[in-house]
């Protein structure tokens, strides 16, 4: 379980600054690199990571800062954001990252956070050896998982950020190569940077909230999870179900604008779109207890929302809007949008595209309407031979200015044949 301590400063955390607090872990330890040189880490003599000093990264959009301390930080304008990450294997590794955070706000006008890390600038002494195991495989940064298994790595993440860090892409990256499935499970209190919310949003990763109440859930869909065969997954029995922990309190509840795939409307973020369009599917007849979001089940799948109708077919969808590119044929055969349907182990794949522009007979004309249908055709035979799937190809579901074009068209797109 990582733990970190950062300093928000105005000046540029330069080598020079850098240095000087990390001799706050005194003349035993070791220093190394990791990320690609991004990272600065004090190890003992046995190779044991103690404290890891990201690369800093400058925040400069506007009250972005606010959104993330609060009242902590009084300054609006650009500022240095460094992250001073602890390994809890190591008793006094805690005290130590505070007191590089706290040399790095005194050198540089800054101040440390949170609050409760307690900085300081004093030199903190830890025995060059002799420290607990880490509980991960000892390769590069799964070595600081707090579970690892064949399927998945799990890290206990106890910080009120959540940030896209040199850290967090290794994690990424390394996960991926070993082919497992990422864990972050933070309290429910902790946030996601925009970057960390878009990172986890198309990798095989999953933000999971522990709750004191609630137990394990999605943090970006509200979804009960249970830790089962080594990994994390939605509480199916009776039915999936979202946490109490995540639903609006009473009287409470947001009003948003409804998104129905008949009518012209544009869509918003990718989280709103799922729940409005979720909301659209349930006034079509569907029961809300068949409906999930964020699914990531299988290795390398991502759907956005899925559905299980009465005689136990899934339809798994993925939102995606238009914004007016050169070529829109391509942007929405993208690989990485068709493989994540394609490996989810589901009956029909359906891609919803909105903000498409003109009609469906320009499309046509372009060849737009050809080039999906001969790359879904592809999907079927290779070398010849016809290839076996679980269920369907994708469809494409395109919203235009006189409606929707559906290709190939003749398939079922929803349990009520409504889109």
């Amino acid at each position: 379980m990582p733990q970190s301590a950062f300093a928000i400063t105005v000046e540029y955390p330069d080598i020079e600054a850098l240095l000087a607090a990390l001799h706050a872990g005194g003349p035993d330890l070791r220093m190394k690199q990791a990320g690609q040189g991004a990272v600065a880490q004090l190890c003992t003599e046995d190779g044991n990571p103690v404290v890891s000093l990201e690369a800093p990264r400058y925040i400069q959009v506007p009250g972005e800062t606010a959104r993330l301390l609060g009242d902590v930080v009084h300054r609006d304008g650009p500022l240095w954001w460094t992250e001073v990450r602890a390994s809890t294997a190591v008793p006094e590794a805690q005290r130590l990252a505070a007191s590089i955070a706290g040399r790095l706000a005194a050198l540089l006008d800054g101040v440390t956070w949170p609050s409760e890390a307690a900085a300081h600038t004093e030199v903190v002494t830890l025995p060059a050896v002799g420290t607990h195991p880490s509980p991960g495989d000892g390769d590069g940064v799964l070595a600081e998982a707090d579970v690892l298994t064949d399927q998945s790595a799990v890290i206990l993440y106890d910080i009120p950020v959540l940030a896209v860090t040199t850290w967090l892409t290794e994690l990424l990256r390394t996960t991926e190569q070993t082919g497992r499935h990422l864990y972050l499970v933070t309290p429910s209190s902790a946030r996601l940077t925009l970057a960390a919310r878009t990172v986890l949003d198309r990798a095989a990763a999953r933000w999971v909230i522990r709750d004191p109440g609630a137990g394990y859930y999605d943090g970006l869909s509200g979804m009960v999870l249970s830790w089962r065969d080594g990994h994390f997954t939605p509480v199916t029995d009776p039915s999936p179900t979202v946490a109490e922990a995540f639903r609006p309190p009473a009287g409470g509840a947001v009003e948003l604008s409804y998104l129905a795939w008949g009518k012209k409307a544009q869509m918003f973020q990718p989280a709103v779109d799922q729940l409005i369009f979720a909301d659209d599917l349930v006034k079509s007849g569907v029961p809300s207890s068949a409906i999930c979001f964020e699914q990531k089940n299988h290795f390398g799948a991502d759907v956005d929302v899925q559905v299980r109708d009465s005689a136990g077919e899934v339809y798994a969808y993925q939102l995606k809007h238009l914004n007016n590119p050169a070529d829109p044929v391509n942007e929405i055969t993208r690989v990485k949008y068709l493989g994540q349907l394609e490996k989810a182990e589901v009956h029909h794949r359906i891609l919803l595209v909105d903000g498409g522009q003109g009609t469906k007979a320009d499309w046509i004309s372009r060849g737009y309407y050809d080039r999906p249908l001969e790359l879904e055709q592809g999907w079927r035979v290779r070398d010849g031979k016809p290839i076996v799937r679980y269920g369907e190809p994708v469809t494409f579901v395109i919203r235009l200015e006189d409606g929707n074009l559906v290709i190939p068209p003749g398939r079922q797109l929803d349990p009520e044949g409504k889109l």
